[in-house]
């Protein structure tokens, strides 16, 4: 119960993500929104980091709620760099340090939201303490 209900959601979206990153045609940019493209980066990561936490915090392992916060942003990091990585090789698109910027941003944004929300509540990973 507990994979279907912390851990998959997680695994299905970075999927979603890799599919999203794997379309070479994208709709045309909106001439009045410039950042339009890194609005969609940060808020897609801020999901991802949202959902990552949900999924570390449940983790059998001993450390505190920073640990597990710096964790997340690492793996969210560096999956966020392979994205962009996975995108210079579909036609059409590229890799673009100021959209894994965004996407940090993003994530740093969702994890915090998760915290804030769900953060002190959770202790069954292990000792998480603060």
């Amino acid at each position: 119960m507990i994979f279907w209900r912390y851990h998959f959601p997680v695994i299905l979206y970075a999927g979603l993500i890799f599919l999203a990153s794997s379309i070479s045609s994208l709709p045309t940019k909106v001439p009045f929104f410039t950042f339009r493209d890194k609005l969609i980066h940060f808020l897609e990561y801020a999901v991802f980091g949202y959902l990552l936490w949900q999924s570390v915090t449940r983790w059998k392992i001993d450390t505190s709620l920073a640990g597990l916060m710096l964790l997340a942003l690492l793996l969210g990091t560096v999956y966020a760099g392979s994205d962009e990585i996975h995108q210079y090789y579909v036609p059409g698109r590229d890799a673009n340090v100021f959209d894994w910027i965004a996407d940090v941003i993003g994530l740093a944004v969702g994890l915090t939201t998760a915290y804030i929300f769900t953060g002190r509540k959770v202790s069954f990973g292990g000792n998480n303490k603060d």
